[in-house]
């Protein structure tokens, strides 16, 4: 709120943040099997040209500088 945050939306940034770390760090437990047959069918060539193009930065195990970018985007003003 010293930022210039209201309460709502310093309450609901408390929350995107604690979900996304929740998220990240139960992903980053997950990525040995999180790998397989469902996402490679996904990045199959013609199906979903876009995810295609960036298939090899969602299998990115970087889970730091992936952290980073995301609380980087969450809070900047």
């Amino acid at each position: 709120m010293a930022g210039g945050l209201g309460d709502r939306e310093a309450a609901w940034t408390c929350w995107s943040i604690v979900y996304f770390v929740l998220g990240l760090a139960q992903e980053e437990q997950a990525a040995d099997r999180a790998q397989g047959e469902v996402l490679a069918a996904a990045l199959a060539p013609g199906g979903y040209p876009a995810l295609s193009r960036v298939g090899a930065h969602l299998a990115d195990a970087s889970f730091d500088e992936r952290f980073e970018h995301g609380i980087g985007l969450m809070t900047r003003r």
